[in-house]
């Protein structure tokens, strides 16, 4: 009787109608009304709450029987008096759902489980049969070129004789700046103080300030801005001389540059002084990539700044956050690449001349021709 009743057209409905269902919950146990007494059904889908839905058969099981003992005549004259096959019956049927709930258990994966076996792991940005095609495209402009990239999606690498030594140029004015703006976020610096421009700071070369009077003063702030926008020379021996180089050259030795000493001669004189690799300007453009996405103000201004930056040598079609050097014998450009998977891109090269013969085309070639080789394999949506 009890069986045949849960495996009526009325129960099977309350037990798969969604919309009838009364979930467990640790404080209450929602009442669903039926012919006059409680019914609770739970579908559980967690392993781990087989006990609590057997609990809830279990309610089931003597609500039901309240029901059938009230409402029969074997009740009326005696309500503790059941039969041994209406006992069966009613097992059986409990048994029945327990069954089935156990068989929709074991079917069911877990979401997250599910979710494992289905993701796989993205592949390299660059495969080895592009990494072996870019070896050739860059051989092939001849010597004096090195390349450091690295996908900022994916992490992995690709890198072109990065590991020779170049002198710096303005490529260290990245780093300084990124030292001096974590020395104002820790309250050791002030951006707002203000410093006078006199004669011994006109150097020559890049900058803003070679075409202002002498006497005019400027922040730190400013000061900063026109040496990575515009490269300033003057301006960067001034924030030299207001944070002085003997801090610089500990924070260097923190960004696990593999030249870590490179830096050193920074601060014997007024010019620019040491070394770079292609390596090591990668790794300071990420280290600066990471600060700008910090949300500290002061690396939003420093990525600002770099997305501004004039005489561009490496070249996208996305927005590019980039320091570039040249001198004699040394030209180079590093930049971070906001594409759809970001990268950054190093380029240190022995092309580059002084003052007296700044643009000669044919140093800008290795730099645009390998922005489009690195650009075309590591934005390939099959790599």
């Amino acid at each position: 009787m009890f069986s045949r009743y849960l495996r009526s057209e009325k129960m099977q409905n309350i037990i798969e109608n969604r919309s009838y269902i009364a979930y467990w919950d640790r404080k209450c146990v929602d009442r669903l009304e039926g012919k006059g007494g409680c019914l609770v059904y739970r579908k559980y889908k967690r392993k781990g709450w087989l006990a609590g839905g057997i609990a809830v058969m279990l309610l089931i099981l003597f609500g039901v029987l309240f029901i059938e003992i009230r409402d029969t005549s074997l009740a009326r004259q005696n309500p503790l008096l059941l039969s041994a096959d209406f006992l069966q019956n009613a097992l059986d049927g409990v048994g029945e759902v327990l069954s089935n709930t156990q068989e929709e258990l074991s079917s069911e994966a877990l979401p997250s489980e599910t979710a494992k076996e289905v993701q796989e792991e993205p592949g390299p940005s660059v495969t080895p049969e592009e990494a072996a095609w870019l070896d050739e495209q860059i051989a092939s402009l001849g010597g004096g070129v090195s390349v450091y990239y690295k996908s900022l999606a994916r992490g992995d690498t690709y890198s072109f004789d990065d590991e020779t030594e170049y002198y710096i140029a303005s490529v260290v004015k990245a780093p300084y700046a990124l030292y001096v703006y974590q020395l104002a976020d820790a309250g050791t610096v002030d951006l707002s103080q203000t410093y006078t421009y006199e004669s011994r700071h006109r150097l020559g070369g890049t900058g803003y300030l070679q075409e202002q009077p002498v006497g005019t003063q400027y922040t730190l702030a400013q000061l900063l801005e026109y040496t990575i926008r515009y490269s300033d020379n003057n301006a960067f021996l001034m924030v030299r001389e207001a944070v002085p180089t003997d801090g610089f050259k500990q924070f260097v030795r923190t960004l696990g540059l593999l030249h870590e000493n490179s830096m050193d001669s920074l601060g014997e004189g007024a010019a620019i002084r040491g070394n770079i690799c292609a390596h090591d300007a990668g790794i300071i453009a990420e280290a600066i990539y990471r600060y700008a996405e910090s949300g500290s103000p002061n690396g939003a201004k420093l990525k600002e700044d770099m997305l501004h930056t004039e005489q561009p040598m490496l070249r996208s079609e996305y927005p590019m956050a980039r320091k570039l050097g040249s001198w004699e014998g040394a030209m180079h450009d590093v930049a971070i690449i906001y594409a759809p998977e970001p990268y950054i891109l190093a380029v240190c090269t022995n092309r580059g001349h002084s003052y007296d013969s700044w643009y000669v085309e044919s140093d800008y070639e290795p730099f645009l021709k390998i922005s489009e080789w690195i650009e075309e394999v590591s934005q390939n949506e099959e790599s």
